[in-house]
């Protein structure tokens, strides 16, 4: 169960940078999931840290696509702060 959230993190990230990395400074996994400490029914908690100068309609539009990519393969997104 863990490995399946964390893998579900690193696709988040992967798929994140693909579309936007010249915009985005960093992605972090905090939480439960970081601490390896996650059960079944815990959240994926990841922060962006994303430019200023970042469209965030399309930035907005990516993460949307990305979680809807992993809900389907998964049947769970992360939360995205």
């Amino acid at each position: 169960m863990k490995y399946h959230k964390l893998e579900i993190a690193r696709e988040f990230c992967t798929e994140l940078l693909e579309s936007l990395s010249e915009d985005i400074y960093g992605v972090y996994l905090f939480g439960s999931v970081a601490k390896g400490l996650a059960h079944d029914g815990s959240d994926i908690d990841i922060l962006v840290i994303y430019s200023d100068k970042v469209n965030y309609d399309r930035m907005a539009d990516v993460v949307d696509d990305v979680c809807y990519r992993l809900a389907c393969r998964y049947g769970e997104v992360p939360e995205v702060v």
